[in-house]
């Protein structure tokens, strides 16, 4: 199917929650070319089922540790 830093997007949904930015945060299951589904949040909020998603490592301001994230 893909590399290993590529993923399809099975499933997501976009929670509006009283995050620290107040932005809505993606979250969905990711398909992995070794037949492994994860968990992951997504990197934005505009995504369609089926759609490839590169993962990235993202260092958030105010964070210690960066987070890994799909987008």
């Amino acid at each position: 199917m893909c590399s290993s830093d590529l993923g399809l997007l099975y499933s997501f949904s976009v929670l509006h929650v009283g995050n620290k930015d107040g932005k809505p945060r993606a979250y969905g299951y990711i398909d992995l070319s070794n037949d492994v589904r994860i968990f992951a949040r997504l990197k934005g909020t505009d995504y369609k089922i089926g759609q490839r998603v590169n993962f990235e490592l993202v260092q958030n301001p105010g964070e210690n540790e960066p987070e890994f994230v799909f987008g």
